[in-house]
């Protein structure tokens, strides 16, 4: 059997109130990790919030930590993208 792979836990900080980027909703887990991990390898803070939408969990792989406004995520996004990756700003409330 395939070993279990389990979500990084996100810092608290990253579960804060704020704007942030998203860069995708997967509805796999692996998937969602290894779009992470990419990021992370760039310098990036990712991590992935669990939702859950009929039924199904899906994996949102963010880009942090929140800004205190969508501006300052729009940078973050430009940064992104100059490193190869496409997403889109998004507001999270408070988690937790």
């Amino acid at each position: 059997p395939a070993p279990e792979v389990k979500p990084a836990s996100a810092p608290s900080a990253l579960l804060a109130a704020g704007w942030v980027v998203q860069l995708g909703s997967f509805s796999s887990l692996a998937n969602a990790q290894g779009l992470a991990d990419k990021t992370r390898a760039k310098g990036f803070q990712s991590y992935l919030m669990p939702i859950e939408r009929s039924g199904k969990t899906l994996y949102r792989v963010r880009v942090g930590p929140p800004k205190k406004s969508r501006d300052e995520a729009a940078k973050l996004a430009n940064q992104l993208k100059q490193a190869g990756f496409t997403g889109q700003v998004a507001e999270q409330t408070a988690v937790g």
